[in-house]
C-alpha cells in the first residue's frame, strides 16, 4: 500500500490559471500497487465490444493495464446446498463489509439466546470469527460534505450456525447464499455473503 499526501488547491486565486493552497485542506490517500504477477479477476456483463484481450486504463490515475477474458470458474452452489442440508450446519461468510445495527451481529440473530428469526428462523449461532472493524466512510455529493465514518464488520468474517428445526439449514441457504445481508446499504453490495457447510 502506498500513501500519498497532498493539499487541496483553490482555482479562484488572482491571475490566470493560478491556483492557491487552501488552508486546512491537507489530505492523504492510499493506493494499492499489485506486485508483479498479481492481477484482478472480475465478473462483468455487458462489455461485448471490449474484445477478448487488450489494453485499458485502470484505476483513478488511468494506468495502462493488460486484460484478457477467461472462462468463469463458478463453484457448484447446488453441491454446497446439499452439504448444508445434510449436515444441518450452515456457515455464513461475508465477502464484502457489512453494517449491522447491533454491531457485529446480524439483526436476525437474538443477542441473548443466539437463536435466529426471519428470514432464517430455526438456527442457533454457535460461533463467530469477526475481524477488526473496517472503517467505512465516503462523501455526500448532494450535501457537499464527508459522510460520518462507520465501523463495519469486515469481509472474511464467518458465522457458524446449527439447525434447531428440521430443514432450517436448507432454508437459510436459499435465503442467504449470494445475497447482501447488511442492515444498511445492502442494495449497493454491503454484506454480500455465501453459505457453506461445516
Amino acid at each position: 500500500m502506498e500513501r500519498r499526501s497532498g493539499i487541496e488547491l483553490d482555482g479562484t486565486g488572482s491571475g490566470a490559471g493560478r491556483r492557491v493552497v487552501r488552508e486546512g485542506r491537507l489530505y492523504s490517500v492510499a493506493f494499492v500497487r499489485p506486485a508483479p504477477g498479481v492481477g484482478l479477476c472480475l465478473d462483468l456483463d455487458g462489455l461485448d465490444g471490449l474484445g477478448s484481450s487488450g489494453l485499458l486504463g485502470l484505476g483513478g490515475e488511468g494506468r495502462a493495464s493488460r486484460y484478457e477474458a477467461i472462462p468463469a470458474a463458478t463453484p457448484s452452489r447446488a453441491a454446497a446446498r446439499d452439504r448444508v442440508a445434510q449436515t444441518g450446519r450452515p456457515k455464513v461468510v461475508l465477502v464484502t463489509p457489512a453494517l449491522f445495527a447491533a454491531g457485529w451481529l446480524p439483526a436476525w440473530v437474538d443477542a441473548r439466546s443466539r437463536a435466529t428469526t426471519n428470514p432464517v428462523a430455526g438456527l442457533r449461532l454457535v460461533a463467530a470469527a469477526v475481524g477488526r472493524p473496517a472503517p467505512i466512510g465516503g462523501f455526500d455529493i448532494r450535501a457537499r460534505r464527508p459522510r460520518p465514518i462507520r465501523q463495519a464488520v469486515p469481509a472474511g468474517s464467518v458465522y457458524w450456525f446449527e439447525e434447531v428445526e428440521a430443514g432450517a439449514a436448507a432454508r437459510a441457504f436459499d435465503a442467504l447464499d449470494g445475497r447482501c445481508i447488511s442492515d444498511e446499504y445492502a442494495r449497493i453490495g454491503f454484506g454480500q455473503c455465501y453459505v457453506g457447510g461445516w
